[in-house]
């Protein structure tokens, strides 16, 4: 910084007459990239013009490197660490030629030591910052004298705004975190339903064998029972027979041994019948055990199928309610993003606007 500032003069005079500087305000007079020569004539590293992004802003004219043209035009919002601000209240803004650069121009002051020169590319553009330079430099050089305050509170102002964005950040981590929590229950159970439904299908063909099973069993039966009928027809066939012979036993003397011995295997013919009759009733009654046991069966896997559902159907409840919860915080976290877009917006308009005040005085801040 160069220059001098008066000994008087409070600051809440020119505060009360002209308003404030407001740090928070982002409206510029004008920006663009034009070429500086060194201050006071120094010579740079190759001894040339240098391009830099210059910003005129009230009464002052801030310049950075040129890289920081893009994040300006980006965001339009200017950086608060300037490379070097000049104070152009009353200053001589004039249009000139300086060696090569046949659309330069110089800012002077009494105050200064030196000359200030920077070049446009074009006629149009050179005349385009004279006159905004011009209006400028109408105001007064008194805002000189608070120079370095404005540039701290910018810095302070710049610290609080990253403070409340890391603050901000770290909320929306916080509520990020929650989400993939949450993200992550509805994934296991959206595992669960898979394994359930596998299950579900696995008790499905477990039914189907039982029926399967028991159709069989059925036909089997039908079957036994078919053979048992004929037995007892076989039965009563031979039963009739026997009463025959034993009627003729008298009458045919001659075949009684004959027919006794006939009559004796029948007895055991008889005999093996009942036997096989009785068998094949233990076998039937065996059979209708078996039915019982399958209709147990079928009615306990009847019981894990309606069990199976109604967990389902929980479970489908579940997993509608922790979609209504995600959307739910989804439609929060955009309402926090608008709220905090309006509260940037209200501390921009409600932050202090300094203004300038009309002095004899600079003070200029430059690097090269």
């Amino acid at each position: 910084m160069a220059g001098s500032s008066p000994t008087s003069s409070p600051r809440n005079s020119f505060v009360s007459e002209f308003g404030s500087f407001d740090i928070g305000d982002t409206k510029v007079q004008m920006s663009g990239i034009l070429v500086k020569k060194p201050f006071g004539g120094k010579k740079g590293k190759k001894g040339s013009w240098q391009k830099r992004f210059f910003i005129a802003k009230d009464c002052f004219l801030l310049y950075y490197a040129e890289s920081e043209c893009r994040a300006f035009q980006k965001d339009h919002h200017f950086n608060i660490h300037p490379k070097g601000v000049i104070p152009l209240g009353s200053c001589k803004i004039e249009e000139c030629v300086d060696g090569s650069q046949k659309f330069a121009i110089r800012i002077s002051h009494s105050h200064f030591k030196g000359e200030i020169v920077v070049g446009a590319e074009s006629p149009e553009e050179c005349s385009s910052w004279v006159k905004v330079l011009k209006d400028c430099a109408k105001v007064t050089w008194r805002n000189a004298q608070i120079g370095e305050s404005v540039i701290e509170k910018l810095e302070e102002k710049g610290k609080e705004m990253a403070q409340e964005r890391q603050e901000m950040i770290d909320k929306l981590k916080d509520e990020s975190s929650k989400l993939e929590e949450q993200q992550e229950k509805q994934s296991e159970l959206e595992k669960l339903a898979v394994e359930l439904e596998g299950e579900k299908k696995a008790i499905e063909m477990a039914a189907k064998n039982l029926r399967d099973d028991k159709d069989t069993t059925e036909l089997e039966l039908k079957s036994t029972l078919t053979a048992m009928k004929e037995i007892e027809a076989e039965k009563s066939v031979l039963y009739k027979q026997t009463k025959t012979l034993q009627s003729n036993l008298q009458s045919v003397s001659q075949e009684q041994e004959k027919t006794a011995a006939q009559l004796a295997e029948q007895m055991e013919e008889s005999k093996r019948l009942d036997a096989e009759k009785k068998r094949l009733e233990e076998e039937t009654n065996m059979l209708q055990a078996d039915l019982e046991s399958l209709a147990k069966l079928k009615e306990m896997a009847a019981m894990q199928l309606a069990e199976q559902e109604k967990l389902s159907k929980q479970f489908q409840e579940e997993k509608k309610l922790l979609e209504d919860a995600t959307n739910n915080l989804k439609t929060e976290l955009q309402v926090l993003e608008n709220h905090k877009k309006i509260l940037e917006n209200e501390k921009l308009t409600t932050e202090e606007r300094y203004s300038c005040t009309y002095g004899s005085y600079c003070i200029v801040i430059y690097h090269d």
